[in-house]
């Protein structure tokens, strides 16, 4: 199965237009979103709206989690508490119900999703070095693990010790 993998949208749909776009011409048959479907752009109900009619598997990233007021925002930056504030003003309650329902983490069939980390998902802490990756990797109960949030097409591989690729097309082995 080809699976489309996308990650922190941050209210941006003219990009997730042209990348949803892509990924039916590219003929995937199913989508996943990593998370911070809003945030810092100026259309999160256009982003929900995409999702939502599309069926597309989402976890909830932390812009997510602060546009209906689930985690703190006294960490953001100013710009993207600014942003918080503003999105929750504007967020329809249709899509304020879509966040709300997002779990943090995701266990399908043969991959988990999650926006940050396995071993505090509500906490939404990077992972960016391989010591970061091997705290996570230590719960992982399937063979693959798609998370979004440092917003840098990496990945690492769990093979006695950890390591990592900069690669952004990983071709993944059935079992």
């Amino acid at each position: 199965m080809r699976i489309a993998v996308i990650s922190d949208i941050h209210a941006n749909a003219d990009a997730l237009e042209a990348v949803l776009a892509d990924i039916e011409a590219q003929g995937a048959e199913r989508i996943v979103c990593l998370g911070d479907v809003v945030g810092y752009g100026a259309e999160p109900n256009r982003c929900c709206a995409a999702l939502r009619e599309r069926e597309v598997l989402t976890v909830a990233g932390n812009h997510d989690y602060a546009a209906i007021g689930k985690t703190n925002i006294n960490y953001f930056n100013a710009y993207a508490r600014e942003a918080t504030l503003w999105t929750r003003k504007v967020l329809e309650e249709d899509n304020r119900a879509f966040l709300t329902a997002l779990g943090l983490v995701e266990v399908q069939d043969g991959f988990t999703m999650v926006h940050g980390t396995l071993y505090a998902p509500e906490l939404f802490d990077y992972i960016l070095t391989t010591y970061d990756a091997y705290l996570s990797l230590q719960l992982l109960e399937t063979p693959v693990c798609f998370l979004g949030h440092s917003h840098v097409p990496i990945n690492f591989v769990w093979d006695e010790t950890v390591t990592f690729h900069h690669e952004t097309d990983f071709v993944i082995a059935p079992r």
